[in-house]
């Protein structure tokens, strides 16, 4: 009887593990794509100037909101509290920060970037 009962058990608890670990991937999966629509969908903006351009940047950002790590959310807030405006300093190194969270959220890494390096990738060298 005693066998019996461990198998059983040891089936339903692989179950119950399994199923956690699937949970956690779609989690972590949804909170990877809105992180990359958000990025995508600021880029569109950027160069699109359009109110359709940001539909998708709406949607992301609804996602992150359900998804997003704090700090990702906190770095999203500096963001909207710059006035979302990448035409400026303020704007591009809050940024910045949004995109570093987002970096390290997704890595599951406490690794940070210099900001000048990711500012840099992202923005290019300063005009002249």
């Amino acid at each position: 009887m005693l066998p019996i009962v461990g198998v059983v058990s040891g089936a339903l608890l692989q179950h119950f593990l399994s199923r956690s670990k699937e949970a956690k991937f779609r989690s972590d999966d949804r909170r990877h794509e809105a992180y990359a629509d958000f990025l995508r969908g600021i880029a569109g903006i950027a160069t699109a100037k359009n109110a359709q351009s940001m539909a998708p940047v709406i949607d992301a950002k609804a996602r992150i909101a359900i998804y997003g790590s704090k700090e990702v959310i906190l770095a999203l807030a500096e963001f909207a509290q710059a006035g979302s405006d990448l035409s400026n300093d303020n704007g591009k190194r809050a940024f910045t920060v949004v995109a570093d969270a987002m970096r390290r959220d997704s890595q599951s890494s406490e690794k940070s970037l210099k900001d000048e390096n990711l500012r840099l990738l992202l923005f290019g060298l300063p005009r002249a």
